[in-house]
């Protein structure tokens, strides 16, 4: 997957990253890490349509090096989640819910701080 502001990926070379899944807020988002070190790479996002495999890599800039050649020794690329434990489609819903009584309680809140004002005390 390509993009013309910054580079993208869809899919890892197989055994170069290892996931954890979180699944907070009713929607699932995958943290890649390397193998070898544990750090942290990214996530990995599902089914927004931006790419054959329905993944995007978000990875952080500091942990990719270009290297314009291809491999010495060709490596297998693979997606990274099975797509198991849910799906983006779960967080269209709940995080605008979330949103939606975020705002609410803070209106009221705010409300009554503005009533308190005008009352004068």
């Amino acid at each position: 997957m390509r993009s013309p502001s910054r580079p993208a990926f869809d899919k890892c070379y197989v055994g170069g990253v290892k996931t954890e899944t979180d699944m907070t807020f009713g929607m699932k988002r995958i943290e890649i890490m390397c193998a070898a070190c544990d750090g942290h790479l990214g996530h990995v996002f599902e089914n927004e349509g931006f790419s054959p495999t329905m993944e995007r890599h978000c990875v952080n800039s500091v942990s990719v090096k270009f290297v314009q050649e291809a491999p010495l020794n060709p490596m297998e690329e693979a997606k990274v989640s099975d797509g198991e434990g849910g799906g983006g489609s779960m967080g269209k819903f709940v995080i605008p819910l979330v949103m939606l009584g975020l705002a609410y309680t803070l209106s009221s809140v705010v409300g009554k701080v503005m009533d308190a004002f005008m009352r004068g005390g």
